[in-house]
């Protein structure tokens, strides 16, 4: 995280401010998941990926008070303004890994990761999630995962 913090670069600033917007930061990654699964023609996926992240946001919202990580950035002079909520998992990291892992069989898989990867990064360079929170977030995505698997699997058998 250290490395990550102490970068300066205005334009990587200003990228990492704008997806940091969680609405903005969703509409970007489901825009560019159609626009990418039409390319690769993986719109197959679309439901799957939906069930994966709503697991993702779930997970995400429950964790935050039951783990009661403080951020990082009171301690630090983060590149914006601390958030209020607690710092473990990432909403941002656990739902972009979760976009990822859904499409690991698929010819997008590493597009979506480095998504991942980078919107991961970001969180670290603005001094808002450290790495730790991080890898926290991307271990969730898998619990994410294996429960959409689950809840797939049970709604296609009570069809």
């Amino acid at each position: 995280m250290q490395l990550a913090f102490s970068l300066d670069a205005p334009l990587l600033t200003s990228l990492s401010v704008f997806v940091s917007n969680y609405r903005m930061f969703m509409v970007i990654l489901v825009l560019l998941f159609f626009a990418i699964a039409s390319v690769f023609r993986e719109l197959d996926a679309t439901r799957f990926l939906a069930i994966t992240a709503a697991f993702a946001l779930l997970i995400s919202l429950g964790a935050k008070p039951l783990l009661a990580q403080a951020r990082p950035c009171p301690q630090i002079d983060s590149k914006v303004p601390c958030p209020a909520d607690f710092g473990t998992p990432s909403g941002h990291a656990i739902i972009a890994f979760a976009f990822a892992l859904a499409l690991h069989e698929r010819k997008s898989f590493p597009i979506f990761i480095a998504i991942a990867l980078l919107v991961s990064f970001s969180r670290m360079y603005l001094g808002v999630h450290s790495f730790i929170q991080i890898a926290a977030s991307l271990a969730l995505a898998f619990v994410a995962l294996a429960s959409a698997r689950l809840a797939d699997k049970y709604s296609r058998r009570i069809k």
